[in-house]
Parts: structure tokens; sequence; C-alpha cells
């Protein structure tokens, strides 16, 4: 089995109530509970599946972001002892309320109670290190934005389109119909000799109508500035040199001491801030900033509208 499908498999089913806390605890989303009889003559209602509640009234849990519908119907269709007609979901503002109401659902007493705490406290660490490891990566919890999409990667179709893959990533971010990166190749005027300079990417950037900051080498060389940045809700595109090579990537979230890094040739990374700064100080710590919220971008030109016809803006 795919180490994937063992951490959702682990962390779905029988250690959901650890990563429930560990989520609500990352996060501080409210914990979701279902609960149900497992039979008939069931006097209290157990506990099934435990998830945390996203400000967008999604669940979470070690599959991604879920609606609820969706949460019981896959819960249901693996415990067949319960039913829906019994089924209630129970809401917890944190993990102290959590757990009580787990320890009462349970109906176990003292001895049960100690146990069970001690088992929680022994699980809650793992969940954690799953979230960073496998959660965070692959769906950016922490990196929610009310009303805003999450970054998605595009990969570079050749080896000299990082700057237009990075810049249609966050054209993606934007609007829904962005034009394709080779449109923004074009734009951007990418070719095999000199592939996107800092120039190019201007050029792109002006042509597509993103509103964009080119910080000076002071503002950009100050100790905090990437974090800052990223804080006040922008995204990063970083002109870097990566493994020897020239290479934009688009730095848009932190995880703990991490940067969320786009890279358009290995997907969505974590990088420790010692290698951004040995990736992005050897290029001078250059640098586009983004906002990420599309009222930022009055002027932003989309592939459906006429002024994106790439032979009048292509130099």
């Amino acid at each position: 089995m795919e180490r994937d499908e063992l951490i959702e498999q682990r962390f779905c089913h029988g250690d959901c109530y650890p990563m429930a806390i560990a989520l609500h605890q990352a996060l501080g989303w409210p914990i979701r509970t279902m609960a149900a009889y497992v039979a008939k003559s069931s006097a209290e209602r157990h506990p099934a599946h435990s998830w945390v509640q996203a400000p967008d009234g999604r669940g979470f849990d070690a599959k991604g972001f879920r609606s609820e519908d969706e949460i019981l119907e896959d819960m249901l269709a693996t415990r067949s002892q319960f039913t829906i007609e019994s089924t209630i979901i129970v809401t917890s503002a944190d993990d102290t309320e959590y757990t009580s109401m787990l320890l009462h659902l349970a109906g176990g007493g003292p001895e049960f109670e100690l146990w069970y705490r001690g088992k929680l406290d022994e699980l809650v660490p793992e969940a954690t290190d799953a979230i960073t490891s496998y959660l965070e990566p692959r769906y950016a919890p922490s990196n929610y934005t009310p009303g805003l999409p999450s970054f998605k990667v595009r990969y570079q179709p050749d080896g000299i389109t990082c700057g237009p893959s990075a810049l249609g990533a966050v054209m993606d971010l934007l609007c829904d119909d962005a034009p394709t990166t080779q449109e923004i190749a074009e734009l951007c005027g990418t070719n095999s000799r000199t592939g996107t300079t800092d120039v190019a990417m201007k050029r792109g950037l002006d042509a597509l109508g993103m509103a964009y900051v080119h910080p000076d080498p002071k503002a950009r060389n100050e100790s905090g500035f990437l974090e800052r940045k990223l804080e006040e809700g922008n995204v990063v595109l970083l002109r870097t040199l990566t493994s020897g090579v020239k290479h934009w990537v688009t730095a848009h979230g932190r995880v703990g001491d991490n940067y969320r890094i786009g890279c358009p040739v290995h997907g969505d990374e974590l990088w420790s801030a010692a290698k951004v700064d040995a990736a992005w100080v050897a290029r001078d710590r250059d640098c586009m900033v983004v906002p990420r919220d599309p009222e930022h971008h009055p002027e932003l030109r989309t592939a459906a509208r006429p002024e994106m016809e790439t032979a009048d803006l292509c130099l």
C-alpha cells in the first residue's frame, strides 16, 4: 500500500480523533464529530468520525477538504453498523471540550479516562507530524483565505518557461480564464537564448494587467522582507538559482519556519528558510510582489478579453 493511502487510512479511521485535535491546534477551526447509534437498542450514540470545519463550511480531515455530506457518505459506507437516521453531528469549540465529549460518549470509568487521555497525548504529536509532512504540502489548510482560491502550480512545458508558468499560476489565483502558459511566454518574449529575464517578467506582468511591485535591492534585502510580504496577502515571484539553474519559483505561504514554494518543475514544495535564502541570494534576492486578491488588479486581462490578443501585446 502506498504511503499516501496508509496515512489517509490511519488518520481517517482508527486515529481520526487525535488527528482532529492536532488539526484544531494547528488551525483553530472547530471540531465536528459524527455520532450515531451502533444498534437500535443502544442507549448512547458512539463517535464514528471527527474532522475540523473550515470557515467556508467545508470539512477538513486526512483526505483533504470535502463537504460534510461527502464525509458522512464516506463514513457511513465504511461503517455499516451506523445508520443515517440515528446520525448527529456534534460541534466542539476546542480540544478540551472535544475530549470531554469523546469520554462521555465512550462511557468508560476513571481508569479508561486515564488510559484514553494518555493515548491521545501519545498520538497527537504523530498526527501533527502527518499534518506537516503530508496534509499541509497537499492541501495548504494553513494558507486558507476566505473567498480566495488556493495556489496551484503550473508545470512548465519545456526547459525555458519557468517564468511564464509561474505567472500563469498566479493568474489562476486571480481569474477563471487565464491565458495559457504559451500565450504568456509570447507576451513575455521568452526565448531559448535568455529564457525569461526580470525585464521579460515585467513585460508579461504589464501585458497581463497584473498589479505588482518590483522592490529595490535595499527593500528586498531587509530582514523579514519575504515573511512580511506573505503575511500582507501577497505571492512573491522569486528569481533564484536552483540546483545551479536560473529558475523562477513562487513563494505563496508559510508552514512553521518553512516556506511554501510553487516550483514549475517539482510542484508545491516546502523549503526551509536556509534553502530559500541560498537559492534567492544567488540572484540578488530579485523578486516581484503580487497581491493575491483580485480586487487589487482592476486592469487584469484574461483570455476572454480582446486586450489579450498576443499579436497586439507581444514585443
